[in-house]
């Protein structure tokens, strides 16, 4: 069986089109209308400029970082699972190996706390996945 068209991509290039063609496409995004950005809390993602952004702060995400950060942005704070996070940015034809994922998250973790986000702000849930708090600032 061939590999199926991750989700978040779908987000990706759904926002890409003019908005007349949305729903002339291929293209299937998980709601009627697709927005250019997508946020939570202090978390943001210009889908089209594919940039993330801690509060005004750019990110400098990779690619493959960006479309983790944006399924964890798009999931609004619920804990997605490995598997459900590898799909979203792999397809069907994820890597088994959840060592590539960890390492994605801890760099984007080690980009939000350079911008000024909390440790806390991307959590690990032990033996469940990961998820984005919407608190961030670092009050101490």
């Amino acid at each position: 069986m061939g590999a199926t068209r991750p989700t978040i991509d779908g987000l990706f290039e759904a926002a890409a089109l003019p908005s007349h063609q949305v729903g002339a496409t291929h293209v299937h995004p998980p709601f009627d209308l697709t927005p250019s950005t997508i946020a939570w809390g202090p978390f943001t993602v210009d889908l089209r400029a594919r940039v993330a952004r801690w509060g005004d702060r750019p990110l400098g995400l990779t690619p493959l970082e960006l479309r983790v950060f944006a399924s964890l942005v798009w999931a609004r704070g619920a804990v997605l699972s490995h598997a459900t996070l590898a799909e979203l940015v792999w397809g069907r034809s994820a890597p088994g190996d959840d060592e590539r994922l960890h390492a994605h998250v801890r760099r984007i973790r080690r980009k939000l706390e350079a911008a000024g986000c909390t440790p806390t702000c991307l959590r690990s849930v032990r033996g469940e996945g990961y998820r984005l708090t919407e608190g961030g600032v670092d009050d101490g």
